[in-house]
C-alpha cells in the first residue's frame, strides 16, 4: 500500500508543504479517492487513449474536478476535507494540462503561443498560435481554435470546431453557413505560404467530439480563397487589409501591401531585390564613411538586421554567414542575440530603415579560397547575412563525414545529420542529463542504431532503473515506423535481444568464473588500501598455485583465508580480520548462489547481441557489485585475447559504482575503482570495446570518469552541475544554450576532433 500512496503524498507536499499520509485516517482516505475518481474519469473511460483535441481534453479536466468537489460538498463527512481536495485536485489539472501541452508538441509538432495577444484574443483561450508574423511592422496574428503543424517544408492548418459536423454540410460550397469561416482559413493558408516559405498541404477541419475531415490545399482551392479575400477585403481580420495589384483580379494576392493604422502604405525599401534574395536574411549595419573594424583580441561584437520574413530562420545560438561584398570573405559568426522592436535602431542604412529585427553576431573565423582560417584583422564596409552552407559548417565545426546518423545538427536549418562512428564509442563515452531531457531515449536510439551496422558490436545494457526492457517493443503506429525507416531502424529479432534479471527468485547470479579473481578485491568497498593490496597478493598465489583453475566463489573464499596465515604476507591481525569480514560480506551473496543459474557471458559477447541485464530490484550495494563485474569480464578478456572483442557496454547511473559518502575508506576505494577503470577504458581502445558512462546527475560523478572518455554527450543541465562541465564549452553561448535545451537535445564535444555541437536525437520511444 505504501507504493500506491507514494504519488498522492508526492503531490500532496507539492500542493501545501510535506504532509503525512496516514492509510488510517478519514482525510487520507478521501484524498486518496479524490486522486483515484480523478484519474479514473480522465484516463479510464472508453475513448482515454484515443488522439483528443486539447481543448476537449481541456473541457473533460475541468468538468471532472468541478464533479467531485461538488460530490465532496454534499457529502456532510466528507465536506471538512473539501479544501484539501481542491488544492490537490489543483496541483493534479495544471501538472496534467503541463504535460499535455508538452505531448501535444513533441509529438504532433503543433506550434503552441509564447504568449497570448490580448489585443486579437480579447484573453485567453484554449487554442492560439503565436503571431506568426510582421509585415512591416503589422502584426499578423493568428485566429483561435486554429494550430499550425509543421515539418521541414510542408505545413498543415486543422480549424477546431465545437459543434458536430452535419453530414450533408459542405463548407467549400458558397452556400454553405459555414463558407466564410472556412475561406478565412485557406487564406490564413496563403499568408503562412507566404511568410513562412512552406506549402500548406493539408487543410484540416476537426469537429466535436472528434471527427476530422481533411481538404487537399490545391491550386484551384487557393483561387477560390482569393478570390473571397477580394470580395470581402478579408473582413474581421483587425489590422490587415489588402491592395490588389492586377484590375482583371486573375493574380489576386499575388501582390498583397500591408497598410498602418492610418491606411498608408510603407515606404517601399530600395533593396526589394534582396528581401526576396533566398540567401539573404539580412545586412551588417554599416554607415557611410565609417566602415567596421574588426581588430584582434578586442570585442568585435557586429550589430545589424533580419528581415522580418527570415527572421524565424535563425535563433540564438546558431551559426552564419557574413559575405562582404568588397571581396567576398565570408565571416562565420555564431548568433548572441535577436531582438524585435516597433521601434528603429539608430546607424540603420537609409535604404533598410522600415526593418526592426535586430541581430547581435560575434565573429569567430573566416572562409577564404584557401579554405577555414582564424579570424583576420579586416574592414567591412557592407556585408550580407547568410546561411553557412553543409560543407562550411561541417568544416568549422570539424563535423565527422562518416558513421552512424545519431541525430540532426541544430544551428543551421539544412538539416545536417550527425555522424559518429563504432571506434569512436570504443574510446568511450560520457552522457549526462537530468531526467526527462531525453538521455535514456537517447540510449535507446543508439543501441538499436549499433544492431544494424555492417559489423555490429554487443552490446550490453546494465538497466538499474527498468527502462530498457522494451527495447524489442517499439510501436508499430504508423509515425514510430516512418521514423525508425528514416533513421535506418528495423525491428530486433528474437535471436539478438536478451534480457537477464539478477537476484530474484528466477533470476541469475553471477560467477567468479568468468573474470579474473584478482578482480575480486574491486567489489568490496569496506577494505583499506593495505587489505585490498594483502588479498590480492593472496589471490594472484592461489591462482599461480592452481594454474588453469576455475575457482568459485566459496572454494576460492576457502583457499585465502587458509592463505593469508602464511608469514610472508606478514598481514597484521586487523588485516586478517578485515578480508575475513569482506569475505563474507553481503556484498557477496550474489556470487555463485548454491543451485542458482549464472549468467551466460559467451552468448552475451557474440557481436550483434543486445543484452539487457536488469538490477532494478537490487540493493545499491549490489548494483554496483553488477557493474563492476561485467567491467571485470571485458578486463579478463582484453587482458587473456588479442583479438578485437566488439563490445559495447551502457553504464547507466554510473554514479552508483562509487558510494556516495566522504568518508576515509570510501575515498580510498574510489581512487581503486577510477584507477581500474581507466585501466578498463584505455585497454578498450586496443581491444574494440567501449564504455558509456551515462548518469542523470553529472556533479554525482567523479571528474575522472569524465575525463576518461573522448565523446562526451550533455544534455540539459542547470544549477551547480554546469560547474563540473564548462570547461568542457569554448564559448559561453553554449554554456547558456545548455541551461535550456530542449527535451531530446544535446550538445557533443570529441576531444582532438571538434567543438560542442547541438544534435537533436529523434524521438523513438
Amino acid at each position: 500500500m505504501e507504493k500506491d500512496y507514494k504519488p498522492v503524498s508526492n503531490l500532496l507536499d507539492k500542493a501545501y508543504g510535506k504532509i503525512k499520509l496516514f492509510q488510517e485516517g478519514k482525510r487520507g482516505k478521501v484524498l486518496h479517492e479524490t486522486y483515484s475518481r480523478y484519474f479514473k474519469q480522465i484516463f479510464k473511460t472508453a475513448d482515454w487513449n484515443r488522439k483528443l483535441s486539447y481543448r476537449v481534453f481541456s473541457q473533460r479536466l475541468t468538468k471532472a474536478k468541478v464533479d467531485i468537489l461538488t460530490d465532496i460538498k454534499r457529502n456532510p463527512d466528507y465536506e471538512v476535507y473539501y479544501e484539501d481536495a481542491k488544492v490537490l485536485l489543483e496541483v493534479l489539472h495544471q501538472e496534467i494540462r503541463r504535460v499535455s501541452k508538452t505531448l501535444a508538441q513533441e509529438h504532433n509538432q503543433i506550434a503552441i503561443p509564447q504568449e497570448v495577444e490580448i489585443k486579437y484574443f480579447g484573453g485567453e483561450a484554449s487554442f492560439e498560435v503565436e503571431t506568426i508574423g510582421k509585415i512591416g511592422g503589422i502584426n499578423i496574428p493568428a485566429r483561435v481554435d486554429c494550430l499550425i503543424e509543421l515539418d521541414a517544408n510542408n505545413l498543415i492548418i486543422r480549424d477546431f470546431k465545437s459543434y458536430e459536423r452535419n453530414v450533408e454540410d459542405d463548407p467549400i460550397n458558397p452556400e454553405s453557413q459555414h463558407n466564410r469561416a472556412f475561406m478565412q482559413v485557406c487564406i490564413y493558408a496563403l499568408i503562412f505560404e507566404k511568410v513562412r516559405h512552406q506549402k500548406c498541404k493539408t487543410i484540416q477541419l476537426e469537429y466535436f467530439p472528434n471527427k476530422i475531415i481533411s481538404y487537399e490545399f490545391t491550386q484551384e482551392l487557393k483561387e477560390i480563397a482569393k478570390r473571397f479575400a477580394m470580395d470581402t477585403a478579408f473582413e474581421g481580420f483587425e489590422g490587415i487589409s489588402f491592395q490588389f495589384h492586377s484590375e482583371d483580379n486573375e493574380y489576386i494576392g499575388e501582390h498583397v501591401n500591408i497598410l498602418d493604422d492610418q491606411g498608408q502604405a510603407p515606404i517601399e525599401s530600395k533593396g526589394s531585390d534582396e528581401f526576396f534574395d533566398e540567401e539573404i536574411l539580412g545586412w551588417i549595419n554599416t554607415i557611410k564613411g565609417k566602415p567596421l573594424q574588426l581588430i584582434m583580441g578586442q570585442d568585435n561584437k557586429m550589430e545589424g538586421f533580419l528581415y522580418p520574413n527570415k527572421a524565424y530562420r535563425v535563433k540564438d545560438g546558431y551559426c552564419v554567414i557574413v559575405e562582404k561584398e568588397e571581396d567576398g570573405i565570408r565571416i562565420m559568426c555564431i548568433v548572441k542575440k535577436i531582438e524585435c522592436s516597433e521601434d528603429h535602431y539608430p546607424g540603420e542604412t537609409a535604404s533598410h530603415k522600415e526593418e526592426n529585427y535586430k541581430i547581435i553576431v560575434i565573429p569567430v573565423g573566416q572562409f577564404t579560397p584557401e579554405g577555414y582560417q582564424e579570424l583576420r584583422p579586416q574592414t567591412i564596409i557592407k556585408g550580407k547575412i547568410k546561411i553557412p552552407t553543409n560543407d562550411e559548417f561541417c568544416e568549422y565545426k570539424k563535423i565527422p563525414q562518416n558513421g552512424m546518423h545519431i541525430g540532426s545538427i541544430q544551428g543551421l536549418n539544412t538539416g545536417i545529420s550527425y555522424p559518429i562512428e563504432l571506434k569512436t564509442l570504443y574510446q568511450s563515452t560520457f552522457m549526462s542529463g537530468q531526467q526527462g531531457t531525453g538521455k535514456t531515449t537517447a540510449l535507446k536510439v543508439m543501441t538499436l542504431q549499433m544492431a544494424q551496422e555492417k559489423y555490429s558490436p554487443a552490446v550490453i545494457i546494465l538497466d538499474n532503473e527498468g527502462e530498457y526492457g522494451d527495447l524489442k517493443n517499439i510501436p508499430s503506429n504508423e509515425r514510430s515506423e516512418k521514423l525508425m525507416e528514416n533513421c535506418g531502424i528495423k525491428p530486433l529479432k528474437d535471436e539478438t535481444f536478451n534480457y537477464i534479471n539478477i537476484g530474484n527468485k528466477n533470476g541469475c547470479c553471477l560467477t567468479l568464473k568468468a573474470i579474473d579473481p584478482v578482480d575480486l578485491p574491486y567489489f568490496l568497498h569496506e577494505l583499506t588500501p593495505i587489505s585490498h593490496d594483502t588479498l590480492q597478493t593472496i589471490i594472484f598465489d592461489i591462482v599461480e598455485d592452481y594454474e588453469g583453475k576455475d575457482f568459485a566463489l566459496p572454494e576460492l573464499r576457502k583457499f585465502i583465508l587458509k592463505y593469508m596465515d602464511k608469514e610472508k604476507y606478514g598481514a597484521a591481525s586487523s588485516t586478517k580480520d578485515a578480508i575475513r569480514r569482506a569475505m563474507t560480506s553481503i556484498s557477496l551473496r550474489i556470487f555463485d548462489v548454491p543451485d542458482g543459474k549464472t549468467i551466460d557471458f559467451e552468448t552475451m559477447l557474440t557481436p550483434g547481441k543486445i543484452t539487457v541485464i536488469n538490477s532494478y530490484n537490487l540493493r545499491d550495494i549490489h548494483q554496483r557489485i553488477v557493474g563492476l563485474y561485467l567491467l571485470a569480464i571485458l578486463h579478463k578478456r582484453a587482458l587473456k585475447g588479442k583479438e578485437k572483442l566488439r563490445v559495447i557496454f551502457i553504464l547507466d547511473e554510473v554514479q552508483r559504482l562509487l558510494p556516495n559518502s566522504k568518508s576515509q575508506t570510501d575515498s580510498d576505494y574510489s581512487k581503486r575503482i577510477i584507477k581500474f577503470l581507466d585501466e578498463v577504458v584505455h585497454r578498450g581502445r586496443k581491444r574494440d570495446y567501449g564504455v558509456i558512462f551515462a548518469t542523470q546527475s553529472v556533479k554525482d560523478v567523479k571528474k575522472e570518469i569524465i575525463d576518461l572518455c573522448n565523446t562526451k554527450f550533455f544534455f540539459q543541465s542547470q544549477g551547480s552541475g554546469l560547474n563540473y562541465i564548462k570547461e568542457y564549452f569554448t564559448n559561453k553561448e553554449d554554456l547558456e544554450r545548455l541551461k535550456r535545451l530542449p527535451i531530446g537535445h544535446a550538445f557533443i564535444t570529441s576531444k582532438g576532433k571538434h567543438e560542442p555541437v547541438e544534435i537533436k536525437f529523434p524521438y523513438i520511444n
